[in-house]
Protein backbone atom coordinates (compact mmCIF):
# COMPACT_ATOMS: atom_id res chain seq x y z
CA UNK A 1 0.00 0.00 0.00
CA UNK A 2 2.97 2.03 -0.26
CA UNK A 3 4.15 3.38 -3.57
CA UNK A 4 5.15 -0.14 -4.86
CA UNK A 5 4.26 -3.47 -4.16
CA UNK A 6 4.49 -3.02 -0.23
CA UNK A 7 1.41 -4.29 1.46
CA UNK A 8 0.41 -2.80 4.39
CA UNK A 9 -1.45 -4.49 7.34
CA UNK A 10 -5.07 -4.25 6.99
CA UNK A 11 -6.27 -5.87 10.27
CA UNK A 12 -6.61 -4.33 12.95
CA UNK A 13 -6.63 -6.29 16.77
CA UNK A 14 -9.25 -6.80 19.03
CA UNK A 15 -10.21 -3.31 20.37
CA UNK A 16 -8.38 -1.77 22.99
CA UNK A 17 -9.65 -1.68 26.28
CA UNK A 18 -9.20 1.69 27.87
CA UNK A 19 -10.50 2.79 31.39
CA UNK A 20 -14.18 3.31 31.90
CA UNK A 21 -14.77 7.39 31.60
CA UNK A 22 -16.37 9.04 34.55
CA UNK A 23 -19.42 8.72 35.98
CA UNK A 24 -20.52 11.76 34.98
CA UNK A 25 -19.60 11.06 30.84
CA UNK A 26 -22.10 10.27 28.59
CA UNK A 27 -21.94 6.83 27.40
CA UNK A 28 -20.62 5.77 23.68
CA UNK A 29 -23.61 5.29 22.48
CA UNK A 30 -25.43 8.48 23.06
CA UNK A 31 -26.17 11.34 20.89
CA UNK A 32 -24.01 14.38 21.64
CA UNK A 33 -26.94 17.25 23.76
CA UNK A 34 -24.10 19.37 24.34
CA UNK A 35 -23.70 23.10 23.23
CA UNK A 36 -21.02 24.91 22.41
CA UNK A 37 -19.23 28.42 23.05
CA UNK A 38 -18.52 31.02 20.09
CA UNK A 39 -15.43 30.92 18.43
CA UNK A 40 -12.99 33.35 19.99
CA UNK A 41 -9.83 34.55 17.89
CA UNK A 42 -6.09 33.44 18.99
CA UNK A 43 -3.32 33.39 16.92
CA UNK A 44 -3.01 30.56 15.83
CA UNK A 45 -6.49 30.61 14.54
CA UNK A 46 -8.98 28.76 16.91
CA UNK A 47 -11.37 26.17 15.98
CA UNK A 48 -14.98 26.20 17.82
CA UNK A 49 -16.78 23.36 19.21
CA UNK A 50 -19.34 21.17 17.34
CA UNK A 51 -21.50 18.39 18.32
CA UNK A 52 -21.74 15.20 16.09
CA UNK A 53 -25.04 13.31 15.58
CA UNK A 54 -26.21 10.02 17.55
CA UNK A 55 -24.43 7.08 16.44
CA UNK A 56 -27.24 5.93 14.79
CA UNK A 57 -27.01 8.29 12.60
CA UNK A 58 -26.11 6.86 9.08
CA UNK A 59 -22.83 8.44 8.22
CA UNK A 60 -22.61 11.71 5.87
CA UNK A 61 -20.03 14.04 5.27
CA UNK A 62 -22.48 17.05 6.73
CA UNK A 63 -20.23 18.17 10.08
CA UNK A 64 -23.36 18.98 12.62
CA UNK A 65 -22.87 23.22 12.89
CA UNK A 66 -22.06 24.09 16.44
CA UNK A 67 -24.35 26.27 18.62
CA UNK A 68 -23.75 29.00 21.13
CA UNK A 69 -24.83 28.00 24.89
CA UNK A 70 -25.72 31.02 26.90
CA UNK A 71 -22.84 30.87 29.65
CA UNK A 72 -19.93 28.65 29.32
CA UNK A 73 -16.54 29.15 31.02
CA UNK A 74 -14.16 28.77 27.52
CA UNK A 75 -10.10 28.50 27.16
CA UNK A 76 -7.83 28.06 24.41
CA UNK A 77 -5.64 25.01 24.21
CA UNK A 78 -2.59 24.24 21.61
CA UNK A 79 -2.08 21.11 20.30
CA UNK A 80 1.95 20.69 19.10
CA UNK A 81 2.79 18.64 16.72
CA UNK A 82 3.81 15.50 17.10
CA UNK A 83 1.52 14.93 20.55
CA UNK A 84 -0.15 11.48 20.77
CA UNK A 85 -3.65 10.85 21.07
CA UNK A 86 -2.86 9.91 25.49
CA UNK A 87 -1.27 13.30 24.94
CA UNK A 88 -3.50 15.63 23.97
CA UNK A 89 -6.02 13.44 26.27
CA UNK A 90 -3.81 14.62 29.17
CA UNK A 91 -3.91 18.14 27.88
CA UNK A 92 -7.96 18.45 28.09
CA UNK A 93 -8.03 16.88 31.06
CA UNK A 94 -5.22 19.52 32.89
CA UNK A 95 -7.52 22.29 30.80
CA UNK A 96 -10.25 21.59 32.42
CA UNK A 97 -11.99 20.33 29.18
CA UNK A 98 -13.00 16.69 29.95
CA UNK A 99 -11.52 13.76 31.63
CA UNK A 100 -8.43 11.90 29.59
CA UNK A 101 -9.99 8.67 30.50
CA UNK A 102 -13.20 9.51 28.70
CA UNK A 103 -11.82 11.20 25.77
CA UNK A 104 -9.40 7.58 25.03
CA UNK A 105 -13.27 5.74 25.60
CA UNK A 106 -14.85 8.08 22.80
CA UNK A 107 -11.78 7.89 20.33
CA UNK A 108 -12.10 4.20 20.47
CA UNK A 109 -15.98 3.68 20.85
CA UNK A 110 -17.90 7.11 19.25
CA UNK A 111 -18.60 6.78 15.34
CA UNK A 112 -17.18 9.98 13.81
CA UNK A 113 -17.48 8.81 10.01
CA UNK A 114 -19.79 11.33 9.29
CA UNK A 115 -16.36 13.47 8.75
CA UNK A 116 -15.34 12.49 5.26
CA UNK A 117 -10.86 12.33 6.24
CA UNK A 118 -12.45 9.79 9.16
CA UNK A 119 -15.31 7.55 7.06
CA UNK A 120 -12.30 7.23 4.20
CA UNK A 121 -10.22 5.50 6.72
CA UNK A 122 -9.22 1.83 6.36
CA UNK A 123 -9.52 -0.43 9.22
CA UNK A 124 -6.57 1.16 12.24
CA UNK A 125 -6.07 -0.57 15.31
CA UNK A 126 -5.52 2.74 17.25
CA UNK A 127 -8.38 4.50 16.06
CA UNK A 128 -8.12 8.47 15.36
CA UNK A 129 -4.17 8.75 16.18
CA UNK A 130 -2.78 11.13 13.21
CA UNK A 131 -5.90 12.69 12.76
CA UNK A 132 -6.31 15.48 15.96
CA UNK A 133 -4.56 17.93 14.12
CA UNK A 134 -2.47 20.53 15.78
CA UNK A 135 -3.37 24.07 16.24
CA UNK A 136 -4.56 25.97 18.79
CA UNK A 137 -8.29 25.34 19.66
CA UNK A 138 -11.09 26.71 21.62
CA UNK A 139 -12.95 24.64 24.28
CA UNK A 140 -15.66 24.99 27.16
CA UNK A 141 -14.89 23.61 29.98
CA UNK A 142 -16.62 20.42 31.09
CA UNK A 143 -17.20 19.83 27.44
CA UNK A 144 -18.44 16.41 26.25
CA UNK A 145 -15.15 13.88 25.22
CA UNK A 146 -17.02 13.87 22.12
CA UNK A 147 -17.72 17.43 21.14
CA UNK A 148 -14.65 17.81 21.73
CA UNK A 149 -12.81 15.22 19.52
CA UNK A 150 -15.32 16.86 16.88
CA UNK A 151 -13.49 20.27 17.20
CA UNK A 152 -9.94 18.61 16.59
CA UNK A 153 -11.42 16.23 13.75
CA UNK A 154 -12.40 19.36 11.95
CA UNK A 155 -9.42 21.01 12.89
CA UNK A 156 -8.06 17.39 10.32
CA UNK A 157 -10.61 18.34 7.84
CA UNK A 158 -9.38 21.99 6.94
CA UNK A 159 -5.63 20.98 7.89
CA UNK A 160 -5.28 17.66 5.94
CA UNK A 161 -8.30 17.94 3.83
CA UNK A 162 -6.86 16.40 -0.07
CA UNK A 163 -4.42 18.89 -0.02
CA UNK A 164 -1.15 16.35 0.19
CA UNK A 165 -0.60 13.93 -2.54
CA UNK A 166 2.01 11.55 -3.90
CA UNK A 167 1.80 9.05 -6.80
CA UNK A 168 0.60 5.57 -5.42
CA UNK A 169 0.13 6.45 -1.68
CA UNK A 170 -3.56 7.31 -0.03
CA UNK A 171 -3.86 10.21 2.34
CA UNK A 172 -4.00 8.19 5.17
CA UNK A 173 -0.56 6.45 3.99
CA UNK A 174 1.04 10.42 3.51
CA UNK A 175 -0.33 11.07 7.34
CA UNK A 176 1.37 7.71 8.45
CA UNK A 177 4.49 8.52 6.80
CA UNK A 178 4.11 11.93 8.10
CA UNK A 179 3.76 11.15 11.81
CA UNK A 180 7.34 8.90 11.43
CA UNK A 181 8.87 11.83 9.72
CA UNK A 182 7.64 14.25 12.74
CA UNK A 183 9.06 12.24 15.11
CA UNK A 184 12.37 11.30 13.46
CA UNK A 185 13.21 15.14 12.37
CA UNK A 186 14.45 17.10 14.84
CA UNK A 187 14.10 20.27 12.62
CA UNK A 188 12.05 21.54 9.43
CA UNK A 189 15.35 21.62 7.46
CA UNK A 190 15.64 17.67 8.16
CA UNK A 191 12.31 16.16 7.22
CA UNK A 192 12.07 16.45 3.41
CA UNK A 193 15.28 14.51 3.70
CA UNK A 194 14.20 12.33 5.97
CA UNK A 195 11.49 11.86 3.63
CA UNK A 196 13.58 11.09 0.89
CA UNK A 197 15.62 8.17 3.02
CA UNK A 198 12.33 6.58 4.32
CA UNK A 199 10.48 6.83 0.57
CA UNK A 200 13.28 5.11 -1.15
CA UNK A 201 13.06 2.45 1.67
CA UNK A 202 9.54 1.58 0.68
CA UNK A 203 10.29 1.82 -3.16
CA UNK A 204 13.10 -0.69 -2.32
CA UNK A 205 11.04 -3.05 -0.28
CA UNK A 206 13.53 -2.33 3.12
CA UNK A 207 11.70 -2.04 6.35
CA UNK A 208 11.19 1.14 7.81
CA UNK A 209 13.19 0.06 11.06
CA UNK A 210 12.16 3.39 12.47
CA UNK A 211 12.72 3.35 16.32
CA UNK A 212 9.77 5.70 16.96
CA UNK A 213 7.53 3.51 15.70
CA UNK A 214 8.64 1.43 18.85
CA UNK A 215 8.54 3.67 21.11
CA UNK A 216 4.93 5.05 20.27
CA UNK A 217 3.95 1.20 21.34
CA UNK A 218 6.00 1.27 24.63
CA UNK A 219 4.94 4.81 25.54
CA UNK A 220 1.58 5.76 24.44
CA UNK A 221 -0.40 2.77 24.04
CA UNK A 222 0.46 0.42 26.92
CA UNK A 223 0.57 2.77 29.19
CA UNK A 224 -3.62 3.27 27.99
CA UNK A 225 -4.65 -0.10 27.85
CA UNK A 226 -5.24 -3.27 29.95
CA UNK A 227 -4.95 -7.27 28.93
CA UNK A 228 -2.99 -8.14 26.36
CA UNK A 229 -0.56 -5.14 26.42
CA UNK A 230 1.50 -6.63 23.10
CA UNK A 231 -1.06 -6.99 20.80
CA UNK A 232 -0.25 -4.07 18.86
CA UNK A 233 3.45 -4.46 18.53
CA UNK A 234 2.98 -6.48 15.64
CA UNK A 235 1.06 -3.22 13.60
CA UNK A 236 3.29 -0.52 15.01
CA UNK A 237 7.01 -2.14 15.17
CA UNK A 238 8.78 -1.09 11.59
CA UNK A 239 11.42 -3.36 12.10
CA UNK A 240 8.67 -6.24 11.70
CA UNK A 241 6.28 -4.29 9.51
CA UNK A 242 6.94 -5.46 6.01
CA UNK A 243 6.18 -1.48 4.76
CA UNK A 244 4.52 1.34 6.56
CA UNK A 245 2.65 0.51 10.33
CA UNK A 246 -0.53 -0.26 10.03
CA UNK A 247 -1.63 3.47 11.16
CA UNK A 248 -0.08 7.20 12.34
CA UNK A 249 2.48 7.39 15.81
CA UNK A 250 0.93 10.78 16.38
CA UNK A 251 -0.52 13.51 14.87
CA UNK A 252 2.25 14.84 12.34
CA UNK A 253 1.82 19.18 11.59
CA UNK A 254 1.71 20.64 8.31
CA UNK A 255 5.23 20.74 7.84
CA UNK A 256 5.78 16.73 7.74
CA UNK A 257 2.64 16.51 5.78
CA UNK A 258 4.49 18.62 3.44
CA UNK A 259 7.62 16.62 3.78
CA UNK A 260 5.92 13.41 3.41
CA UNK A 261 4.28 14.59 -0.04
CA UNK A 262 7.39 16.54 -1.41
CA UNK A 263 10.42 14.25 -0.23
CA UNK A 264 14.23 15.31 -0.98
CA UNK A 265 14.89 12.80 -4.18
CA UNK A 266 18.66 11.78 -3.43
CA UNK A 267 20.50 8.26 -3.22
CA UNK A 268 20.45 7.98 0.80
CA UNK A 269 19.38 5.04 2.54
CA UNK A 270 20.02 5.84 5.94
CA UNK A 271 20.75 8.78 8.19
CA UNK A 272 22.02 9.48 11.65
CA UNK A 273 20.85 11.68 14.40
CA UNK A 274 22.77 13.15 17.37
CA UNK A 275 21.64 12.38 21.05
CA UNK A 276 22.59 15.26 22.24
CA UNK A 277 21.77 17.86 19.59
CA UNK A 278 19.03 16.16 17.84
Amino acid sequence: AVSGSSSVVTRPPSSPEVSSPESSSPPATQPSAGETPPVTVAPPPTLAPTSPPPTTTPPTTQVPKPTTPPTAATVNVTIPEGFTLPQIAARLEEKGVCSKDAFLEMAQTYDFSYYSLIGALPDNPYLLEGYLFPNTYNFYKGMKPQDAIGVLLRGAQAGIGDKYAYPGMSTHELVILASIIEKEASGAADRKLISGVLHNRLEKGWKLQADPTINYVEQAIKPNITGDKDRYSAYYNTYRCAALPAGPICNPGASALDAAANPTRTAYMFFVSDKVTG
